[in-house]
């Protein structure tokens, strides 16, 4: 009787191999098989974060070109505004510059008021001056009899005093020839940069009515007191050829008769007497400057 052949130990052991080989697939697969899902939360989270990553980028992308805009915006502003600044700075020196005129302009017609007043206190012929509106005022009573309009003696007397020293200080501020120049630049002390454009000799009468044949109220009465002073002046030839700087004759007349009173808070009688009056109102001209 034959004996059972037996199995070959190099055969036994390639079976174990694969057996183990086997297990070992099988152990992996499991450990694949339980973690499948967290790869795959895994690969959703890359997934959303390189989408993510996508947006922001192309955000990023657009903020940098939204932020290259306002940088040129900025850049536009500021010069904008460096230009602004610089026209506000131009335009404060130009009302500066303005302003400074227009206080030597009110310099000069106080200066003018003064030198009047001064020198015809000296003639003994006393006269108000108004520096705020640039007016000489002369007493009725100095110059007119009640409801007259021709000059009384006392008036005639007045007025020659007057047209004297408006003859020697207006010149000082008018426009004068080459030869008239030369005379009055030493008589002056230096002529004025700044000009009388217009002298207004302007009458005035208080509110009570007024009866006469030959004038028919106030109105009429103050103007032809205004005209007799007005001829009176001008009868000075020194006063007669003066000018302003648009070759325009330098003196005028208006008649305002009861419509302009004075703020009084005296007897009636007292008020009445400052409303009969002559007033010389002076206007002085724009200067050059300011006209450009």
């Amino acid at each position: 009787m034959e004996e059972p052949k037996t199995q070959s130990p190099y055969f036994m052991s390639i079976a174990d191999l694969l057996i183990g080989v086997l297990f070992i697939f099988l152990i992996i697969m499991f450990y694949f098989a339980l973690n499948f899902s967290e790869f795959a939360k895994y690969a959703k989270r890359y997934e959303k974060d390189q989408n993510l990553i996508a947006t922001l980028t192309k955000e990023n992308e657009d903020l940098k070109t939204i932020v290259e805009k306002l940088t040129a915006q900025n850049k536009e502003l500021e010069g904008k505004l460096g230009n602004a600044i610089k026209r506000a700075e131009i335009a404060e020196r130009k009302a500066k510059e303005i302003e400074n005129l227009i206080l030597s302009v009110n310099k000069t017609k106080i200066e003018i008021l003064k030198k009047i007043q001064a020198r015809l206190m000296k003639l003994d012929f006393r006269v108000e001056i108004d520096e705020k509106t640039g007016v000489i005022r002369l007493p009725q009573k100095e110059m007119f009899a009640t409801a007259e309009h021709q000059l009384s003696r006392d008036g005639i007397e007045n007025i020659k005093k007057l047209s004297i020293v408006l003859g020697e200080i207006l010149p000082c501020y008018s426009k004068l020839n080459n030869q008239l120049k030369m005379v009055y630049t030493l008589k002056c002390n230096g002529l004025s940069e700044n000009k009388i454009d217009a002298v207004f000799i302007e009458g005035h009468a208080d509110t009570r009515p007024f009866y006469s044949p030959t004038i028919k109220d106030n109105q009429e009465l103050s103007t032809k007191r205004a005209l007799s002073a007005f001829n009176a002046i001008v009868a000075n030839e020194n006063i007669n050829r003066l000018k302003n700087s648009n070759n325009e004759f330098l003196l005028s007349v208006s008649g305002y008769g009861d419509k302009r009173p004075l703020p009084c808070f005296d007897a009636k009688e007292v008020c009445y007497s400052k409303d009969r009056r002559i007033d010389l109102r002076f206007i002085m001209e724009i200067p050059k400057k300011m006209k450009n």
